[in-house]
């Protein structure tokens, strides 16, 4: 050698000069090493995943980092440089953190999960009934529940109203509920004619509607469908009366009544003030064309108990009454 001065000791050995370079020790490849770790590393997932029942996730993570902790000191020692030793590990973690996942998972596989089942809700105001695809499902508020992805087509409808919904939806179960809300707003309208004497008051449910004009005839529009008490009053003659209708739609109802009168005469000692139905009248004597029916007479004279008595008025015969 050229380059190299050599010297033999007294025991024999050879002493190199500081100029000659030292022969470096034989080291084991890199990726023999890092091989032979993973195999190991393997090896030991497998037993792991036998035992797995007893050990956590941290636990099986320590066990697997052993061969690693093992085979950085074991090159430390071969190599010994702090670089060599540096290089391996930072080669070796790379290669755990590229490969070291998928290993794990492949013996520890997590249990799939399921998705959240979705919810379609549907609303109406007032109320609907509900169609997909054109098959009835029932009446709002309603849950569709367990509907695949897919096309859809859902419809609400109500039998009062001449509006309705139809919307078409790609339907994709993500978890989530969905909401479907609808108010129905042009009520299909019902009209009802009622025929009476002139100046008869007309109530539908309590609610005033107006008087019959000259012609004796209220025509009302726009009604909602349904069952109603429409009630008669005649204040002129104390006459009241009801009837029970039912409004359709595309129909028109009628209500038709013909007041029929009795006279009423009363007479009173001392004079005296007369109520018919809780209603003030006049002083006897009095003469009054009365609704037929039932009716309650009350009269009333000063310092005296009052005379009360149920009357009942007939057609076109008179009804006389004396009070002492």
């Amino acid at each position: 050698m050229d380059n190299i001065e050599e010297s033999k000791t007294s025991s024999g050995g050879w002493v190199w000069n500081d100029q000659a370079e030292r022969p470096k020790p034989k080291r084991p490849k890199l990726g023999i090493v890092i091989a032979a770790i993973t195999k190991l590393w393997t090896w030991i997932l497998k037993t792991a995943r036998r035992v797995q029942n007893l050990l956590n996730r941290k636990s099986v993570l320590i066990l697997c980092l052993l061969p690693f902790l093992i085979g950085t000191v074991g090159y430390a020692i071969l190599d010994g440089s702090f670089a060599g030793t540096y290089l391996f590990l930072a080669k070796t973690w790379a290669e755990l953190q590229k490969n070291g996942g998928k290993v794990y998972d492949k013996f520890f596989p997590s249990p799939p999960v399921s998705p959240k089942p979705s919810k379609l809700l549907i609303e109406a105001t007032p109320g609907a009934d509900v169609y997909l695809n054109g098959s009835f499902k029932g009446n709002t508020p309603f849950a569709l529940t367990n509907l695949t992805a897919g096309e859809y087509v859902i419809e609400l409808k109500n039998p009062d109203f001449a509006d309705s919904l139809r919307q078409e939806f790609i339907w994709k179960s993500n978890g989530r509920d969905t909401t479907i809300s609808y108010v129905f707003q042009v009520r299909k309208a019902c009209a009802l004619v009622v025929t009476a004497m002139a100046g008869t008051e007309v109530f539908i449910d309590q609610q005033a509607y107006g008087a019959t004009d000259n012609q004796s005839k209220l025509v009302l529009q726009d009604l909602a469908p349904g069952k109603y008490k429409v009630k008669l009053v005649k204040p002129e003659i104390w006459g009241m009366a009801t009837k029970d209708v039912e409004l359709k739609i595309g129909e028109e109802a009628k209500v038709s009544y013909a007041w029929s009168t009795g006279s009423l005469v009363v007479n009173a000692t001392p004079w005296g003030i007369v109520y018919i139905d809780d209603r003030r009248v006049d002083e006897t004597p009095l003469t009054k064309d009365i609704a037929v029916g039932k009716h309650r007479l009350k009269v009333v004279r000063e310092g005296l108990p009052d005379f009360v008595q149920n009357l009942i008025i007939k057609k076109n015969e008179p009804t006389e009454i004396s009070v002492e």
